[in-house]
């Protein structure tokens, strides 16, 4: 049976509209089973395969057997965590514990399980007054930007162990089963710091009354030393492979569900569909992007496709990431090079003086920290995919195996569409191209100060992200029109601004200022997270 995978985004449509037109495979289904268990779970997958639309789907069953099984279902987003005050040790991990606590009351209050006022929603919320302690830690720790002296807010710690408590009273009052706590956006590519804090949390409030599943980039996630992926949950990839014999006709099933009018025009031209599936290496999002940049599927516009796409696209973007993560630019740079100058041009010799072809390398365990760090950003950008980690390379050694998005090195080819075939019929993960430990390569940052890149000054990047122009911001025409009458100028300045300010627009009134601010601030976190 064709194993279809999703296409569509929570942030495309609304979550209840993209679930009427979900596609399931047998592979989803028993993904979304085990989202509903009592399991907890790392859902590991790239930007744009699919996580989202999974915990919504586990979260609207829950929610419609909730009366009989008894199962309280609580979406979680951390998105906003990158606005949070870095130079306090602890902040993250508070504001975490008062997000969740506060998404359980929400949640166990829209399913009408218990009145608002209840004395145990109050209790989760942290509510002694009208206010809630969820709403003055956001207050708190949110707002670092807005200081010019750089000083920090005092908060009191929420002790995990609460959480446990008074889910526990919750169960038994209102006859649940478990809570089942769905975090999507769970840790930022560029904190991991903040990433320990999370493992180590979900660590500490499993148990039989919460269920934690986490969703997280493939490659770029740090558990720490107290959570470990395989023992203390378990490990889900969705990622694709592109070696799968059904990997093709899995990815025409995605795009003729989104558009059934493309059936035809994919059977007239077999050749570049297959060349544009391979390029996207499993990632649904990408392939409907490139064939709606070439509908018509047109062999003499494929060239163009791929090179806007691959050369020019995703590698652009992981550049852009300097700007916003000032810290990580060495890095980031550095990687793009190695990509560019060394690892595609040996793929793409050796796929063209060797029979057995690939589009994977292989770097020791031994290789600076700096380069495996540069290496999992690559991962967050597209342009890598980390398959294997501590697995055997060249003369016995063990390393990480990587697979290089494919759409980058079609396009160094003049006939994309035969370089494709050849490689594709004889693609093998063992043909990897290796770098030893001592790579010369790799002098360029092996003595770069890891530490001060991740344990750095995060609110100073904010500082700066927030001070990047407001038309960076995806906004509506009406949006930007919106914000440029306003004179806000900057990230900051949207981020800061409230609904008054956008009625002083003509024509704006309480209901549309609040849609624009809503669709304002949705943006300025979207370009915050990366």
């Amino acid at each position: 049976m064709v194993d279809e995978l999703f296409f569509l985004r929570t942030d495309d449509v609304p979550p209840s509209d993209a679930l009427k037109v979900l596609v399931m495979s047998p592979t989803e289904r028993k993904v979304v089973d085990k989202l509903k268990n009592r399991m907890p779970i790392v859902l590991s997958a790239s930007r744009g395969v699919g996580k989202t639309i999974l915990l919504r789907k586990a979260e609207d069953e829950l929610a419609k057997s909730l009366a009989t099984d008894r199962i309280l279902p609580v979406f979680v987003k951390f998105r906003d965590s990158t606005l949070i005050a870095a130079k306090q040790g602890d902040a993250f991990l508070v504001w975490m514990v008062a997000k969740i606590r506060d998404e359980i009351a929400r949640a166990a209050t829209a399913y009408g399980l218990m009145a608002p006022d209840n004395s145990v929603i109050r209790a989760i919320r942290g509510q002694s007054g009208p206010g809630s302690t969820m709403e003055e830690l956001e207050t708190k720790l949110t707002t670092a930007y807005r200081r010019k002296s750089g000083g920090e807010e005092t908060v009191e710690s929420l002790d995990p162990d609460d959480v446990h408590y008074l889910v526990e009273r919750l169960c038994a009052q209102a006859s649940l089963r478990r809570v089942v706590l769905l975090v999507d956006e769970a840790i930022h590519a560029f904190q991991p710091n903040q990433q320990r804090q999370f493992f180590t949390l979900m660590r500490n409030l499993s148990g039989p009354y919460i269920t934690i599943k986490a969703a997280v980039y493939p490659g770029i996630s740090t558990f720490g030393e107290s959570f470990h992926p395989n023992h203390d949950a378990t490990f889900i990839g969705l990622d694709r492979d592109i070696l799968d014999k059904s990997y093709l006709e899995a990815m025409r099933s995605i795009v003729i569900a989104k558009d059934s009018g493309l059936r035809r025009t994919i059977e007239d031209n077999p050749a570049v569909f297959d060349t544009l599936a391979y390029a996207a290496t499993g990632n649904p999002r990408i392939l409907v992007k490139t064939i709606s940049e070439n509908r018509r599927l047109r062999r003499n516009s494929l060239p163009d496709t791929l090179r806007q796409q691959y050369q020019e696209a995703i590698l652009s973007e992981h550049t852009d990431l300097a700007d916003k993560y000032s810290g990580h630019a060495p890095l980031i740079h550095w990687g793009r090079s190695f990509i560019e100058d060394h690892v595609l041009p040996r793929i793409y010799h050796r796929n063209n003086t060797k029979k057995e072809t690939t589009s994977h390398i292989w770097v020791h365990k031994d290789a600076p920290a700096t380069v495996h760090r540069a290496l999992q950003l690559l991962c967050y950008s597209g342009a890598l995919r980390q398959e294997d980690k501590n697995t055997r390379g060249p003369r016995n050694g063990i390393g990480t195996r990587y697979l290089v998005n494919l759409g980058c090195h079609l396009v160094l080819d003049s006939d994309p569409i035969e370089y494709c075939e050849r490689v594709t019929s004889k693609l093998s993960r063992r043909a990897a191209v290796d770098f030893p430990a001592d790579d010369e390569q790799f002098d360029e940052i092996k003595g770069h100060d890891l530490e001060t890149v991740d344990q750095g000054d995060a609110n100073a990047a904010l500082r700066a992200r927030l001070n990047t122009r407001a038309t960076r911001l995806d906004l509506t025409d009406f949006q930007r029109k919106t914000i440029t009458q306003l004179d806000l100028q900057t990230i900051g300045d949207v981020l800061l601004a409230d609904e008054n300010t956008f009625r002083k627009v003509r024509g704006v009134g309480p209901v549309y200022a609040r849609r624009i601010h809503n669709a304002a601030q949705a943006a300025v976190l979207e370009y915050l997270s990366g």
